[in-house]
């Protein structure tokens, strides 16, 4: 019988400290005005509970069964009108509401006399239980289980009827709350009636205005771990101070209070060591979110580039060469240097949107592709023959070395020849005066290797981590090229992945410049080229 009662001192102290904690985040909130309300009836409850089992008159253990009654009449009362607030549903529940509240002060006139508490008597292994009358057994079927099976339903229908993810966690959370106490609650019942069945649900109590106190105080926390790691520790702590409390000398009131002390403090730090991983991982979903969300923006700037924006600038670059080309009559001599820089620049901006384009088509992954048997050589020597001159422009030194072999490769002709150019460019563009640019082909092991070697900047260690991704630019690609998109390299990775294979760099062993390559299987995977 003594730990029935350490129960209800339990849930008390439960009670009053969720009830403080809502209240103080906004007292002027209705909602939190009202919970408060009911902690403090589930308090007069539990610690009238507490009392009245620890009781050893019968005139003090009808007392305190009168005073718990008070504070049993209105929490479900506060419950559903908190309910009805905190959900926005006023309405004819109002209504039902102000009833309620009638009924429960009406009957509440009635516990002080037989038609509430008809005696108390020896059930189970309690001294002192008591015999409902007829305002008790009205006040059961219509405040206790009308108004809670009632709530519960408006909280299921709101589960299933709101769309938000953390309203309808918040709505669970006082629903399982909901649940376990006011069904903890009702096993105090059937010993009323003779039933002998001893209330050993009271323990579940206590769950009550912890869930509904947190769904309303950190909500957006709710994780298994957390809501496991406070539970423990909150019941042990008070616990603890339960047994400081109810401790029978002063040097065992003085130790238990210490070991009380240093347990609430290692147990705080241990729930702000959960908070902080809590947190961290919902900064990881919120930041996927994010990622998601752009990526989604990106694809749809990507759609409107390739419809709207290409299309413009092609049109404007057809429009200068066919008045160069004097299918609109002789132009004056001044107007072709213009002419002929306009469609320089046209040219170079069509290339540009286009480089983004396939950029962030590959990388995200809605590149088109035509795989075929090909031959990664001839699409190796058209790129070679088309870069070179650009290369000897410039002053660089121009090599190619191609071994004779089978270069037989599944792939798409044009998405691949791309890539080899991409390289070559960048080579040439990233080099340094005189240097010298060496593109090899090779086949090794099953695998076709394409790489260039330049004898450029080389890639400093805090670029390398930016090497193959969308906007990827280096500080020294920066000052060589302002015009970068930082596409290009996250084309190529793509490209190579959509033909199983990789692209990747390495400084050369002279420490001067880079090698890129990509490497691809030959033929199709498993299958030998015919």
């Amino acid at each position: 019988m003594e730990l029935f009662a350490v129960s209800g001192l339990i849930n008390g102290f439960i009670a009053i400290s969720f009830g403080i904690l809502v209240i103080a985040k906004n007292w002027r909130e209705r909602a939190n005005q009202l919970f408060f309300l009911m902690t403090i009836s589930l308090a007069v409850w539990s610690l009238g509970y507490w009392q009245w089992l620890s009781a050893n008159e019968y005139d003090k253990a009808l007392l305190w069964v009168r005073v718990l009654s008070i504070g049993s009449l209105f929490i479900p009362v506060f419950f559903f009108h908190w309910v009805i607030t905190f959900l926005k549903r006023d309405g004819v529940n109002k209504i039902i509401a102000l009833f309620s509240y009638l009924a429960a002060i009406v009957i509440s006139f009635t516990v002080n006399t037989q038609f509430f508490i008809a005696g108390l008597e020896k059930k189970s292994f309690f001294n002192f239980w008591p015999n409902s009358g007829l305002a008790y057994d009205i006040y059961f079927s219509y405040i206790y289980v009308g108004l809670i099976i009632y709530s519960i339903f408006i909280l299921v229908y709101s589960y299933y009827t709101y769309k938000e993810i953390d309203r309808r966690g918040q709505i669970l959370f006082i629903i399982i709350g909901a649940l376990l106490g006011f069904g903890g609650g009702l096993t105090n019942f059937p010993l009323w009636w003779g039933v002998n069945i001893p209330p050993y649900g009271n323990f579940l109590v206590a769950t009550f205005p912890f869930l509904l106190g947190y769904s309303v105080i950190k909500y957006r926390l709710f994780n298994a771990k957390t809501i496991a790691t406070e539970l423990l520790v909150f019941f042990i702590a008070i616990t603890l101070i339960v047994q400081t409390i109810l401790a029978d000398s002063l040097i065992q009131f003085v130790l238990k209070g210490i070991f009380a002390l240093t347990f609430s403090i290692l147990g705080y730090l241990m729930i702000r060591s959960v908070y902080r991983e809590v947190e961290h991982k919902e900064k990881e979903i919120q930041h996927r979110k994010e990622v998601e969300k752009l990526n989604k923006q990106q694809e749809s700037l990507i759609h409107v580039m390739n419809h709207q924006i290409k299309d413009y600038l092609g049109k404007a670059k057809n429009v200068f060469a066919e008045l160069l080309a004097g299918d609109y009559g002789v132009l004056p001599g001044t107007a072709e240097p213009l002419l002929k820089g306009g469609l320089e620049q046209m040219t170079k901006g069509v290339d540009y949107v286009q480089g983004i384009l396939r950029g962030a088509s590959a990388v995200t992954g809605t590149l088109p592709y035509d795989m075929k048997l090909m031959d990664a050589r001839q699409v190796a020597e058209a790129v070679i023959t088309q870069e070179k001159p650009t290369a000897e422009e410039k002053g660089l030194s121009f090599e190619s070395n191609i071994a004779a072999d089978d270069y037989g490769i599944v792939g798409d002709a044009v998405q691949l020849g791309e890539v080899f150019k991409n390289l070559i460019a960048n080579a040439v563009k990233y080099n340094t005066p005189n240097g010298s640019v060496k593109v090899d082909l090779r086949r090794e092991n099953g695998k076709i290797i394409f790489s260039v070697k330049d004898t450029g900047l080389g890639v400093s260690d805090e670029d390398k981590p930016k090497l193959f991704t969308v906007g990827g630019m280096g500080k020294n690609s920066i000052k060589v090229n302002v015009e970068a998109a930082g596409f290009g390299l996250a084309f190529v990775k793509g490209v190579a992945e959509a033909h199983k294979g990789i692209a990747g760099y390495k400084p050369n062993d002279s420490g001067k410049g880079s090698t890129f390559f990509v490497d691809m299987p030959a033929g199709e995977a498993g299958l030998p080229v015919k």
